[in-house]
């Protein structure tokens, strides 16, 4: 994560911008807060859409709850979340990625089974550096945490790194956050922060 954000503030250095508001869904929201930790004050403020906090040393997934994971996953990024049966595949990973290949190609969302395995890989890779990130230093710097999946224990971990925090829950799933009412509803909470400090313009999103 540390190496990310790197990269981040050397493109904003070579431009000679720093944000206003950095705006970070999921892994962004933790690379939001490194990055924003080696920035120089005032620091940007920071909106963190229902990013894991970084406690580091999230338990390992079960491998029949890996399979079941991956299906759910897959089925709410492509917005078909309760119209297909989540199957039992016995901790199945392979099995239970293309059974979600074969049932959205029955539903007239064809999709291949290899292309969705390959998907899920880049996923691991993701998840397994949000599990592993972890700082505690605490950002005196205006933020939004909005959370949807994460439990009320991750918000507190997010408010202890961030005292000046607002916190907020939308009734809607992890990728539903960003679709439909629930986004609206996001977009006006941003809007709010942006007036509270003044935003003058000039952004840049994760």
């Amino acid at each position: 994560m540390a190496e990310l954000a790197q990269l981040f503030r050397a493109d904003l250095g070579s431009c000679d911008l720093q944000p206003d508001v950095f705006v970070g869904w999921s892994m962004g929201g933790q690379l939001g807060y490194e990055l924003i930790a080696e920035l120089p004050d005032p620091k940007p403020a920071l909106v963190i859409l229902d990013s894991m906090p970084p406690t580091g040393g999230y338990s390992a997934v079960p491998a029949g709850e890996l399979a079941r994971q991956a299906f759910t996953i897959f089925a709410s990024a492509l917005g078909v979340t309760g119209r297909l049966p989540v199957p039992d595949t016995h901790g199945d990973l392979e099995l239970a990625v293309h059974s979600l290949a074969a049932l959205l190609s029955a539903s007239g969302e064809p999709i291949t089974g290899a292309l969705l395995t390959r998907r899920w890989q880049t996923y691991l890779r993701h998840a397994g550096a949000v599990h592993g990130y972890r700082r505690d230093d605490p950002l005196d710097t205006s933020a939004l945490v909005v959370a949807a999946d994460l439990a009320d224990d991750q918000v507190t971990a997010w408010s202890e790194r961030l005292p000046q925090a607002r916190t907020a829950r939308v009734e809607a799933d992890h990728h539903g956050l960003l679709r439909g009412a629930a986004a609206g509803e996001v977009a006006a909470r941003i809007v709010e922060l942006a007036a509270a400090i003044g935003f003058s313009g000039k952004g840049i999103d994760a």
